[in-house]
């Protein structure tokens, strides 16, 4: 079953496949396909404003009229604010749509504030779904109850603002308390993301004085000092990882500074859990530009502490740069605004195909290294998946697999270089070149650049 998955995906990414130009330096190889990154230059072709829908406009006249209504049925409640906070409004200032609505509330708990909104929906006739209320959750960074409902067909959370103390020894918050918008700004992993979009008066509020400023410069930088941000939650520094390849965005030097602290790569092993890494992993993979990503990943030295090899194993870890360059190469390849000197069809790709060459890419370092067991040794490429990452078990069998055609077509090519191969081992090659050309080609070609870097 796995190793039909593994044809049908590359029967579908390279065929057919052929050489338009190999031009005289291979240094210079460029590929060419339809598909193409993230593109950051809209930010550049728009002023820093919040667009809002017909739908959201709707939905921000409406809470308005709930707190109205509040304030005249209910003076003994609290003044009540509400803002739009986080990744809505980055994305909105980036001119991009963005269907996660969380509003912020300055007195009440969500579930509270989401009580009123069900009241006053029956209250003028709407449509009423009942309010679900999410209990925290920290390991998946839920650090507060949430309440959840649709209005008017669009799912809301609601969440009060707040502020949070930690311990030494976990990235889970020891005390959340009631935050002002400054408070609860200044403990959010990124400057970026710690802006708000106050319902109220229709205005983008910045409290850290850098939310705005990072996006128009394409700045990854955190509210506080990096090390103690990291120090609370060593999380934060995949999602400044996963951010910067996702925008296409620089990171300031305070956080590469900080991440090279042993502390916080000890924290990033003791205190943030396999499932969490492998979330964010996954999310880079899926992102517009995984080749920036493990490039950061390699740059802040933090491929061992990401993808942990098992503690006995043999052999020696390669070098993370060829992960970089595996997945640099792959991303030439699916590029389209190169010069055309290698074509590769692509047009019936998909996205979990895309998805498995770069897991493949990400993991290449571990290809020199086995686990010892006692029947036969084992790649490390399971263990890394079911255990560094907890992805599924079914991305380590094909990862295993892609390699393992690497090796047996890098056999029969070898042995026919001193004796003609039979037809039996001639028409293997052929079928598995057929279908994992591209996979190869990246790692041979990859092998060669590398080791040529290292020797010269």
């Amino acid at each position: 079953m796995i190793l039909f998955q593994c044809l049908k995906i590359f029967r579908r990414l390279i065929h057919p496949l052929h050489i338009i130009k190999m031009p005289s330096d291979s240094n210079k190889i460029l590929f060419h396909s339809r598909y193409q990154p993230y593109d950051r230059r809209k930010r550049s072709e728009r002023g820093m404003n919040v667009i809002l829908t017909t739908e959201e406009s709707e939905l921000c006249n409406f809470l308005t009229l709930v707190t109205q209504n509040m304030k005249e049925n209910s003076p003994e409640l609290p003044s009540i604010e509400l803002r739009i906070a986080g990744g809505w409004v980055r994305d909105k200032l980036l001119g991009y749509e963005c269907n996660d609505l969380d509003i912020a509330i300055n007195s009440m708990t969500g579930c509270e504030f989401g009580e009123h909104v069900y009241n006053f929906l029956r209250l003028k006739g709407y449509a009423a779904e009942n309010i679900h209320k999410i209990e925290s959750n920290p390991e998946k960074s839920k650090h507060l109850e949430t309440a959840t409902t649709k209005i008017f067909g669009r799912e809301v959370d609601f969440v009060n603002l707040r502020s949070e103390e930690y311990v030494e020894d976990s990235r889970i918050p020891s005390k959340v308390t009631f935050g002002t918008p400054e408070q609860d700004a200044y403990r959010r992993d990124l400057t970026i993301n710690a802006l708000f979009y106050n319902i109220h008066t229709r205005q983008v509020e910045d409290p850290t004085k850098k939310g705005i400023i990072d996006l128009k410069e394409g700045l990854i930088r955190t509210p506080l000092d990096p090390y103690e941000t990291f120090k609370d939650d060593p999380l934060r520094v995949l999602r400044c990882i996963r951010f910067a390849s996702r925008f296409d965005f620089l990171i300031d030097e305070k956080i590469l500074v900080a991440v090279k602290n042993e502390q916080i790569k000890n924290a990033i092993s003791v205190k943030v859990s396999r499932e969490r890494i492998g979330i964010e992993v996954d999310k880079m993979i899926k992102g517009p530009h995984p080749a920036l990503a493990i490039k950061l990943i390699h740059e802040m030295d933090l491929y061992d502490t990401i993808f942990a090899p098992p503690q006995d194993y043999l052999g020696t870890l390669d070098n993370p740069k060829i992960a970089v360059c595996l997945a640099k190469i792959l991303e030439w390849l699916l590029l389209t605004s190169n010069e055309n000197h290698l074509h590769v069809n692509l047009s019936s790709r998909t996205l979990e195909d895309i998805r498995f060459l770069y897991l493949a890419s990400f993991l290449a370092p571990h290809k020199t290294i086995e686990i010892p067991l006692k029947k036969k040794n084992h790649t490390s490429f399971h263990y890394v998946i079911k255990e560094s990452l907890k992805l599924k078990g079914s991305d380590g069998d094909i990862t295993n697999k892609l390699f393992s055609f690497i090796d047996q077509i890098t056999t029969v090519a070898n042995q026919n270089l001193v004796t003609p191969s039979d037809r039996k081992s001639l028409g293997i090659l052929f079928i598995c070149e057929l279908y994992i050309l591209p996979i190869i080609f990246l790692i041979k070609f990859c092998f060669y650049q590398y080791n040529r870097s290292f020797n010269s």
